[in-house]
């Protein structure tokens, strides 16, 4: 326990004594205050006087009163010891300790008044020169940053932020860009690939970027596809041959034109040839690419970024960005007023009308599977059809949804619409067909956002229509694990899917990851096999994404998948914040966010809310 703690501690306990005023206490009492031995009463008390918080006169003789005076505020400590811990990265314990000792509301206020300045736009001088930081909270730690091993949205962010990979897929144009390689060529069979390196591009600690980079990188992920799921897609490299120091040659054991598109992955953003040997698990904090921002500082619940100068896409306008790991659930109704030039996730509160956001529609689509790989009562084609005939998905999403959704008949939001408009079947009828009597079913979820609330929504209007089911919610590790699959009969989740569209069709189909092919009958995975080899010999980029399209179709006709809805995602922030943009995953890209004072804002005198100059 810190010092600071006895000391509100007796502060609470002797909250009747003002500042400055003498009152006398026994050493029995304050033994009890403290909860220790007489001896580290003592000792505690001679450290409250050296800190200079109390002036106390010890008691001559056993029982005699002792006389203490207070010299500091509690309002005092209490933010001292709070902002020490944030200073330290210790947002959770910060609050944690305010909540815990603050006596009135007011105190509490204080300190999550001067937490909100603390946050968003910071400017700052260092050395008599400007320093531009943006610090903001963040929901989850950053316990890897390697690419080879993420598996959250989140992790595929700040990745995309830390590193470069050979091509980027352009979702506005549907098409594949350079990045790392200028130029690339494949050949007739979609077999032998050739990569052709730009020059001059430096890693974060200052190595130039070359052929043998890239080729490491490619097998380093051939290699760890045997034991980590994620990275199926890179089993099928042969050798990886470096001709020239900017140019290598891939060779696939089989064709696949659409090979580009995995190298697209954030999983293939390029590493130093060597580094994961030399820096072990240090390179899975603190990795070295070759992205617009560099790692400073990774303590998990805390994480520094640097701007890369020598950028070979330009150096990103801000100098620093923080990120404070502070889940959602730590400071419900703690609420923390921003008022410096604030970034935030989710759309505008009713006070903030003078402030901008940017949405778009995500990448994803919250889904109902029905799991065919268990024998029993989903075996029943009419059963199933039964199940989907129940939602309505309108009324689903007016009762549990909210205005940033729409509703989904096809995994993909913005590629097509369902071919053959859902048809209005009789539940009843369907039901009687299956011979279904009463026996229970089981829906499997995990706990985040809205789950349990749709679940159990989905569960009533079974109930309605004649079946049972039972919700079951998960953690989300747990839920991961897929440790339930066979238990489950249902099982609703949100899928994050990619603006590259043609390497998520692959992932739902061909991962071992993916829970859609987890619970395919095995009928169902035989045709996707069979398929797939086909698929990828196909040259044109179009005529893959229709046969990819063509199996979803199949599966919704065997009712062993239903959608629900699209999600849309948006960011707020405050005017004078320029370059804020959504990327696919519903994150806001760091690299071109500026801001932009106000004597530098043409418009600031008549039509822009009024700034707080800055000193």
């Amino acid at each position: 326990m810190q010092l600071a703690e006895y000391y509100l501690r007796l502060r609470t306990a002797l909250a009747d004594v003002s500042e400055g005023e003498e009152t006398t206490v026994t050493l029995a009492q304050l033994t009890d205050i403290f909860v220790c031995t007489n001896r580290n009463c003592q000792i505690l008390l001679q450290k409250l006087v050296g800190a200079g918080w109390i002036t106390w006169i010890p008691g001559r003789g056993r029982g005699n009163r002792s006389l203490l005076s207070f010299l500091a505020s509690r309002e005092s400590i209490l933010l001292q010891v709070g902002q020490h811990l944030v200073d330290k990265g210790e947002m959770k314990e910060a609050i944690s300790f305010v909540e815990t000792y603050a006596v009135s509301s007011w105190e509490k206020a204080r300190f999550h008044e001067w937490l909100g300045k603390q946050f968003g736009y910071q400017p700052l001088f260092i050395n008599n020169q400007r320093v531009e930081k943006l610090r903001l909270f963040f929901p989850y730690p950053f316990f890897c940053l390697d690419p080879a091993q993420i598996q959250y949205s989140f992790q595929r962010h700040i990745v995309k932020q830390l590193f470069d990979g050979l091509v980027r897929y352009d979702s506005e144009k549907q098409r594949m860009e350079p990045a790392l390689a200028h130029y690339w060529d494949v050949s007739h069979d979609g077999r032998i690939w050739r990569f052709f390196l730009r020059k001059g591009v430096f890693f974060h600690h200052g190595k130039e970027m070359n052929a043998r980079d890239a080729a490491y990188t490619l097998l380093r992920l051939r290699q760890l596809s045997e034991t980590i799921p994620d990275l199926w897609m890179f089993k099928q490299i042969g050798t990886v041959t470096c001709s020239e120091e900017y140019s290598f040659e891939i060779v696939l054991d089989a064709p696949n034109h659409g090979f580009i598109h995995y190298l697209a992955s954030e999983r293939a953003s390029i590493i130093p040839e060597g580094i994961c040997e030399e820096m072990n698990d240090r390179f899975a904090l603190e990795p070295l690419g070759t992205g617009p921002f560099q790692v400073e500082r990774n303590e998990c619940k805390l994480l520094v970024l640097r701007a890369h100068h020598t950028y070979f896409q330009g150096r990103a306008h801000l100098d620093q960005i923080e990120l404070w790991v502070v889940a959602e659930n730590e400071i419900e109704g703690k609420t923390v007023h921003m008022d410096g030039y604030d970034l935030r996730w989710g759309p505008k509160t009713a006070e903030e009308t003078d402030w901008k956001s940017v949405s778009r529609q995500a990448v994803g689509c919250k889904m109902l599977l029905l799991n065919l790989k268990k024998s029993g009562l989903l075996q029943n084609s009419a059963l199933r059809q039964a199940l989907c005939a129940a939602i309505d998905r309108e009324a689903f999403l007016e009762t549990v949804g909210s205005g940033d959704v729409s509703p989904a008949t096809n995994i993909l939001a913005d590629l097509k619409k369902s071919s053959d408009p859902e048809q209005k079947q009789d539940v009843a009828a369907l039901l009687r067909e299956a011979g279904y009597n009463g026996e229970g079913l089981q829906l499997y979820s995990y706990t985040f956002q809205q789950n349990e609330q749709e679940a159990r929504w989905l569960a009533r209007q079974w109930e309605e229509a004649g079946v049972k089911v039972e919700v079951n919610i998960l953690p989300v590790q747990e839920f991961a694990s897929a440790a339930y699959l066979e238990k489950a009969d249902l099982i609703l989740y949100y899928q994050v899917t990619d603006d590259n569209r043609e390497l998520f069709l692959h992932e739902m189909y061909l991962s071992p990851k993916s829970l859609l092919s987890r619970y395919l009958s095995t009928e169902l995975c035989e045709t996707v096999r069979q398929q797939m080899p086909g698929i990828m010999q196909e040259a044109a980029a179009e005529k893959r994404i229709a046969r990819l399209l063509a199996l979803e179709d199949q599966l919704k006709q065997e009712s062993a998948v239903y959608f629900l809805y699209h999600r849309h995602e948006s960011a707020t922030y405050h005017p004078a914040l320029s370059g804020v943009t959504l990327n696919a995953l519903g994150w806001v890209p760091f690299k071109d966010v500026w801001f932009q004072s106000r004597n530098d804002r043409i418009d600031s005198r008549e039509n822009s809310p009024r700034l707080t100059e800055l000193t």
